[in-house]
């Protein structure tokens, strides 16, 4: 298993569009080879800024690297 992250600090006012973003776009990860699953997690707002991971969970680094 490979699970390659990302990190996103958001002003909150952008937060919203953020979410609607990540969740209205195309993806086609699911059908290439190795993919497992996806993830994408919201923190709580601090500062005026919200901070979400994401996270891709792929069968081996081969086939990260290759997407």
């Amino acid at each position: 298993m490979y699970i390659a992250m990302n990190r996103f600090i958001v002003k909150q006012e952008n937060a919203e569009a953020f979410e609607a973003l990540w969740l209205g776009r195309d993806s086609h990860l699911k059908g290439l080879v190795g993919f497992v699953k996806f993830h994408m997690l919201r923190g709580h707002v601090k500062d005026g800024k919200v901070l979400y991971s994401s996270h891709t969970v792929w069968t081996d680094e081969e086939a990260f690297s290759a997407w």
